[in-house]
């Protein structure tokens, strides 16, 4: 059994070995969250969800985020650029986005920054939001933490950049849901508006009116 060990313990090293070395593949494209290491749970994806949509629908900047396990040999920014390339593989200045990865086995993340945001959020804040916010949490665990703060850091920066480029596209403007206090405060305009029409064209209406009388007209037209 002894002489067992020996061999049995390399054939494990060798495993562990090649499973560290392996890459991750690359997720297809489409969600705002994915999360290969499977440790979110549905509430959590909608909750950082609905921050990622509120900040899409407010400038425009789109945010993706990937959670990986451990990576091995393959480095948190050589991920981020794998997906980079297979997500965005003509990038241009209009491509306002943000690939975040945080990988939990390494306990780091990185940014990846579209050109049409890189005004509005600099290789040197990115890397400040990182070290000062993001990585801390997740050495400490705390995935779900480091990936909210990360979230409102950047849309912190976003907001701050006041840049005139970074307004919402038209189509987030047309599929926005509304809310109840939305749909009355936009019947208010609406009514206040044909109120404002009705008052004109009566005013205009008498006026004609006063105008035709005091011509000596006998007969009133406006009857």
């Amino acid at each position: 059994m002894k002489k067992l060990i020996g061999p049995l313990l390399g054939i494990a090293m060798l495993l562990c070995t090649g499973i560290a070395s392996a890459e991750i593949d690359v997720p297809p494209e489409g969600n705002r969250i994915t999360d290969l290491a499977g440790l979110l749970n549905a509430t959590q994806v909608n909750a950082l969800d609905e921050k990622l949509k509120s900040l899409e629908f407010s400038t425009g900047a789109n945010v993706e985020i990937v959670v990986v396990p451990l990576l091995g040999k393959e480095s948190v920014q050589q991920y981020a650029d794998r997906v980079e390339n297979a997500w965005y593989p003509e990038e241009n200045a209009v491509d306002k986005h943000i690939l975040f990865i945080a990988s939990a086995g390494d306990k780091k993340a990185h940014f990846v920054i579209g050109e049409g945001l890189q005004d509005a959020l600099t290789e040197p804040e990115a890397k400040s939001i990182l070290s000062a916010k993001v990585n801390p949490l997740l050495r400490k665990g705390l995935m779900v933490q480091a990936l909210s703060e990360g979230i409102d850091a950047i849309s912190e920066k976003i907001a701050e950049s006041k840049l005139d480029d970074i307004t919402p596209p038209l189509h987030t403007v047309m599929i926005k849901p509304f809310s109840i206090e939305d749909v009355g405060y936009y019947l208010m305009i609406i009514l206040g508006i044909v109120a404002l029409v009705a008052i004109l064209l009566y005013a205009g209406k008498r006026k004609d009116r006063a105008e035709y009388l005091k011509k000596g007209r006998k007969r009133d037209p406006f009857k």
